[in-house]
This record gives structure tokens, sequence and C-alpha cells, in this order.
């Protein structure tokens, strides 16, 4: 292997992304994609290759690399790539195949929306790629429940199964024309251009509704399709801030049992041991929410003992909320690692609560879990890491506010 092409390899970045080898002329030779292009040249560096790596590593001079978002970000542009360029040493996507496209379109009759993997139509808006097929469908059943649309390309005399359940505006079998409004199409493009809030709200609303009419399979059902639009279409798209998209990102990587759309966050605050308080932040939905927050006195521990100070914390908020029968939090988050969830963890259980629960270490911002012993480090540029970093955070600001407040007052006695 040339040396300058070793040492381009060493000095990947580890971030998601694809890189393009070039021979001496600058032609591109192979391009592949990775979660991590650090690990994946360090595997390129190893001396036991296959014949067709050897060959490649043997005449490429150069190796380039684009940064994606995600792993599926840079699938999709590995992809388009390979069939824009087609590498020599790139056998397996030179072929034809192509992942799905979503054809968006409106006439006379009605808005609409089918998957297709060529586009035919010039007045059509088309998005994608999309890499994962079955949440699209998923996500365009959720579209359906907020703003119906057609999916058949030529109108049928019968109609079809949506136009029965009232998901489709059937213009085959009323003959109207009109039935979508501009403004219809209008929220469905700014759905698919990445801020799909308004059909996550409008899906989330039935998963209530559903709720308290005490059909948890419909709600489920509502709740997987809004779970389906906020991947497909919002994460990574551009939805500003902390918000429900974040809320679904991080029950989506950690597999909770709830959404976490109400999360109370516990942190402690004193010095050497003594001046101890704790505070608990309240979020739903990804934004504070101020008439949650609680601020506690350590009352029971004595010197350096942070599990016996957060068990105190969770033991006064669980016994209020068994007191008064409150709501339990979606997720109890606790600010450290696996001896703080477990501490937490007696007092949960002691209580009967079902909440989720959580530790969020900082040295490296691993994610802790009950029973587990290896912590779980999530990319740092996901959602899920961001809302939980922010509810840690403000606990943590909230502690030592209240820390310093009252040694400020003199009123730790």
């Amino acid at each position: 292997m040339d040396d300058k092409l070793a040492k381009q390899l060493r000095d990947m970045p580890d971030v998601p992304g694809v890189y393009l080898f070039k021979n001496k002329s600058g032609k591109i030779l192979y391009i592949g994609k990775a979660l991590s292009l650090k690990k994946r040249a360090r595997n390129y560096l190893q001396k036991n290759q296959g014949i067709k790596t050897q060959r490649l590593l043997e005449e490429a001079r150069h190796v380039e690399f684009i940064i994606q978002k995600s792993e599926e970000d840079a699938l999709i542009l590995e992809n388009n790539l390979i069939k824009e360029e087609k590498p020599k040493y790139n056998i397996a996507l030179r072929d034809d195949k192509t992942y799905p496209l979503v054809c968006i379109s409106q006439d006379k009759q009605a808005i609409r929306i089918y998957i297709t993997r060529k586009r035919k139509e010039n007045k059509a808006y088309y998005f994608g790629p999309f890499t994962n097929v079955k949440l699209l469908r998923l996500a365009l059943k959720g579209i359906r429940y907020i703003l119906p649309y057609a999916s058949c390309r030529s109108l049928r005399k019968s109609g079809c199964v949506y136009a029965h359940i009232n998901l489709c505006p059937a213009p085959c079998l009323f003959n109207k024309g009109d039935v979508n409004t501009e403004n219809d199409l209008l929220m469905i493009l700014k759905a698919f251009s990445g801020d799909p809030s308004f059909i996550v709200e409008g899906l989330m609303e039935r998963v209530n509704k559903a709720s308290e009419s005490l059909n948890f399979e419909q709600a489920q059902e509502f709740l997987n399709m809004a779970l389906a639009v906020n991947t497909v279409l919002g994460k990574g798209k551009g939805l500003a801030g902390i918000g429900i998209a974040d809320v679904f990102d991080l029950q989506e990587r950690l597999q909770l049992k709830r959404l976490p759309r109400r999360i109370e966050g516990v942190d402690i605050s004193n010095l050497f041991g003594t001046y101890a308080v704790g505070s608990l932040v309240c979020f739903v939905d990804g934004r504070p929410y101020k008439a949650g927050y609680r601020r506690y006195k350590i009352k029971s521990v004595r010197g350096i003992d942070d599990f016996s100070m957060i068990r105190e914390v969770i033991e006064r908020r669980c016994r209020r909320i068994a007191k008064e029968q409150a709501i339990e939090p979606d997720l109890f988050l606790i600010d450290g690692g696996r001896g703080q969830v477990s501490s937490a963890q007696q007092i949960l259980q002691k209580y009967g609560i079902q909440s989720d629960l959580l530790g969020l270490a900082k040295e490296e911002e691993l994610i802790f879990l009950p029973g587990k012993k290896n912590g779980i480090k999530l990319p740092r540029y996901s959602g899920a890491l961001k809302l939980l970093q922010a509810v840690r955070d403000d606990a943590h600001r909230f502690a030592v506010k209240y820390h310093h407040k009252l040694k400020r007052d003199g009123d730790f006695l």
C-alpha cells in the first residue's frame, strides 16, 4: 500500500460517511460507506486482505471521504454515487437496483401519493430515496389518517379499500372535483421536506383519545404510525430545537416500553458531602415544564454518599406520587451511572412505579439501564442524546442554583 494512502486512512474521522478510493489519475476505483469511517479505514490497514481488496489497495493512491449525519444517509449517498460513477471495484451495486421514491401529485380530482422506483410524471413531486420500505409504508398509512389522499394511479369504478374506510377522498366513487385543497398539498409537501410535526401531532391526538377510551391496541397502532412518520420524514431533517421528534428517537434507540413524553430528571449538588440538595426537573414532549420542578434538602444522609442521596430524592418523589395518586413520569433520568440507577431502581420497585429508568454518566455520556452491566453510547448527533443531555443539564443547573441559594442565605440548618 502507498504510504500516503496509509496515512490518509489512519487520519479518517470517527463519524458516519462515504469514502472514495481513487487511482493516481484521480479516477474513482471504489465507493463504500461506514457508520464509522475511522473503524472502516482500520480494516484496510490490516495485513490479511482478500484478493479483490489487495488489488484495490495496490492501485489506489488517494482516499477521500464525505461526512454524513447517519449510516442511512451514507447508504443512500453511496448508492447514488455508485450508479453515477460506476467504479470498477463496486460489483454489488452496479446493477439497476434503486431504492424507492415517493411520488406526490395533484390533479382536478385529488392528491395522489404512491411509491415508485422511476420518475415518470413531469409535474409531480418526488422525495427519497428511502431505504426502509416497511417503515415508509407505515408512515404513509399514518398520513392518510390526518390528510386522506388517493394512492391509485387510475380511477376504479368500485373504489379502493381506503375509500370505504374514509382514508381516501374517493374521487372515483363520488366524481367530485377538488376533494383536496391546495393547503392539504402544502402540508404534505412540508412533511416530506423535513417538518412532519402537523402529522405527528394529529396522530398523537388519536393516541390520547384511544387511550382515554381504554382502546390501547388502537393507541399503540397510532403511536407506531407517528413514530414511523417522524423516523422516515423528520429525524435529522431540520426540526428545530428539542421536541417531540427527539422523544420518539429516544424510545426507538433505547427500546423503552413507554413513549417518554414526561421525563423527570434528578441531580444532586453538595460540597464534600455537606450542604447537600437534590433537584427534580420535568420535561414534557421534549420541553421544560416548570410547574413540575421540585427542590429537596437532603435530610437522611451525612457525608459523601451520592447513591443514598439519589435514593432519598427518588423515594420522596415516589411517596408523593403514591400519596396523591399522581401521574407517573414515563421516564426517570438519573445523573450518574450503574450505581445510581441501581439505587433508584430499588425505590421504584418498592412503590410499584412502572416508569422507565435511565442513568446518564457525564464523562463519556454513557447511558445505563437497570440490570445492564455496560453502558450504551448513542451517536453524538442524535436527538435522543440531545434530549437526555438537556434534561440532565437543567437538573444540574437547578440543583446548583438551589445549593448556592441555601448556602448564601445560611439556611442549611
